[in-house]
C-alpha cells in the first residue's frame, strides 16, 4: 500500500482495496482501465475525474491530468482541492497555478498547503523575497526554508549544501521536512541526494515531475525506479510516455528529462 500511495498520493478517497493492491503490484493498465471507466461513465462525479487526474499525473501525463482536473472542477466548482494548482504548476502555468491557490484558500482550503505551494512556485522562478514571505506560513518546514533560501539567493550552493548535510546528520526529520530538504538539494545541484531524500518523504509521487527535478529524472537510479514501479512497462505497452520520458531509437532504452 505504501508504494501505491507514493505513486498517486492525491487519491486518499479510494476505498477499493483491490485497486490499491493493483497499484502495489504495478498493474497500471488495470488501474487505468478502472479509473477511466469511472471517469467516462454517464453520471460521473468530480471525485471520479479527480481519481483519473491523480493516476495520469502519477504516470507522468500531467497535461492530460489537468484536463481531468478541470472536468472535476466544472462538476463541483466549490470543491476544496489544491490539485488543480499543482497540475498547473507542473505544466509550467505558474500564474494560473497561483490564481488557483488563491481560489483554494477562498473556498476554505488549508493556508499551510497554500503557503507551501506558493513558496515552491516562487522558488522555481527565482523570486527569493516572495518565497521567504510565503515561508512564514509553512509552519513545520519554515525553519528549513528560512535556512536555505538565502543560499539560493546568494548563489552559494556549496555552503548551502554543507549546511544541508549537517541538518541530515544532526536532526531527526519528519517526512514533510525530508520533502523540503529534497527540494533544496535539487536546487543546490545535488539530484542524486534529492532522489534519496524524496524516497524518505511522503511526496515522491507528488513531486517527481516538477521542473526543478529535471536533472534528477536524468539519473540512472531514477530510471531504475521507474522500471521497478511498473511505469516503464506501462509506457511501453500504451505507447504513451507522457511528458517527461521517451524511448530511445534502436533499442529498449529510454530517457527521462
Amino acid at each position: 500500500m505504501a508504494r501505491a500511495r507514493s505513486l498517486a498520493p492525491e487519491m486518499p478517497e479510494i476505498a477499493d482495496e483491490d485497486l490499491i493492491e493493483l497499484f502495489d503490484q504495478g498493474e497500471l493498465l488495470e488501474v487505468e482501465r478502472r479509473v477511466a471507466q469511472r471517469s467516462f461513465r454517464v453520471g460521473s462525479t468530480a471525485v471520479d475525474h479527480g481519481w483519473y487526474a491523480a493516476f495520469l499525473k502519477g504516470v507522468g501525463r500531467a497535461e492530460e491530468a489537468l484536463v481531468q482536473a478541470n472536468r472535476a472542477k466544472r462538476l463541483d466548482p466549490a470543491s476544496i482541492d489544491e490539485s488543480n494548482a499543482e497540475y498547473l504548476f507542473i505544466v509550467g502555468r505558474d500564474e494560473e497555478a497561483l490564481a488557483e491557490v488563491r481560489r483554494f484558500v477562498e473556498l476554505g482550503g488549508s493556508p499551510l498547503i497554500a503557503a507551501n505551494l506558493s513558496m515552491t512556485i516562487a522558488l522555481s522562478n527565482g523570486d527569493w523575497a516572495t518565497a521567504l514571505e510565503y515561508s512564514k506560513g509553512t509552519v513545520t518546514a519554515r525553519a528549513i526554508n528560512d535556512q536555505f533560501i538565502p543560499y539560493l539567493e546568494s548563489g552559494d550552493a556549496e555552503t548551502g549544501m554543507a549546511e544541508l548535510r549537517q541538518v541530515l546528520d544532526t536532526r531527526d526529520l519528519n517526512p514533510v521536512q525530508y520533502r523540503g530538504v529534497a527540494m533544496f538539494a535539487a536546487m543546490f545541484g545535488e539530484p542524486a541526494l534529492a532522489l534519496e531524500l524524496l524516497l524518505q518523504s511522503n511526496a515522491l509521487g507528488n513531486d517527481i515531475w516538477r521542473d526543478y527535478y529535471s536533472d534528477m529524472r536524468k539519473l540512472s537510479a531514477f530510471k531504475e525506479l521507474m522500471v521497478e514501479r511498473g511505469l516503464v512497462d506501462y509506457w511501453r505497452t500504451t505507447g504513451n510516455w507522457g511528458d517527461y520520458c521517451r524511448p530511445l531509437d534502436g533499442g529498449d532504452d529510454f530517457e527521462c528529462f
